[in-house]
């Protein structure tokens, strides 16, 4: 194994582990005062209370995460598989968790504040961001024998769909829009989690059929 190597297999394992960490500290505020409602309210509502701060370093996380990813992802596929405006869209995706974790939400259907307003503009559009430059990175490594491209795509254009289904929800003020969200997160993170798996699959050498 070269050196190159051995830096994606680490990079792509630790993206894995920030995935789970992230995950879990969510799970746990879930579970701690002043247990709001995974069907009803939305994730960023874990953010406002006395153990908000663990959801805030989730979504610090999360962002940390998608730039370790990129650059992973950067080290390991060819230029000529490379989409340049994917990686700026996820960019921007990772780049919004930070937003997300310090401008705080309203625990209102609609927000009435400024930084409410910010909070659920940023979301929105990262939610439409994330899934468009999935779908533009997996159409790239369709070439790649070891990507397991289509299922990314398929996986990329549901998300595009379900962003648009959210944001209708959100405006219906649906009383299960909590529980649409958090299906948005699983396709996401989902994503995330095989393309990084098949990035530390391809740099150990294994061979994977992914069907």
């Amino acid at each position: 194994m070269s050196v190159v190597e051995r830096q994606i297999a680490r990079a792509s394992g630790r993206v894995l582990v920030l995935l789970g960490v992230s995950v879990g500290l969510e799970l746990l505020v879930q579970l701690l005062p002043p247990h709001y409602s995974p069907i009803a309210d939305s994730e960023s509502a874990l953010a406002i209370g006395p153990y908000g701060w663990i959801e805030a370093v989730s979504f610090c996380l999360r962002g940390g995460m998608v730039f370790l990813l990129l650059h992973t992802a950067r080290l390991a596929i060819p230029p000529a598989n490379d989409s340049r405006l994917g990686d700026a869209l996820l960019a921007a995706v990772a780049a919004s968790k930070f937003v997300i974790a310090f401008v705080p939400a309203d625990l209102t259907p609609r927000p009435e504040t400024v930084h409410g307003a910010i909070h659920a503009l940023v979301a929105f559009a990262a939610f439409f961001a994330a899934a468009i430059g999935e779908v533009l990175v997996a159409k790239k490594v369709l070439a790649l024998a070891w990507m397991p491209a289509q299922l990314l795509l398929q996986i990329a254009r549901i998300t595009i769909v379900w962003s648009v289904a959210i944001t209708v929800g959100a405006g219906m003020g649906l009383p299960f829009w909590g529980a649409l969200e958090r299906i948005e997160t699983v396709l996401l993170l989902g994503w995330i989690a095989l393309f990084a798996a098949a990035l530390r699959q391809h740099a150990l050498g294994m061979v994977w059929s992914w069907g």
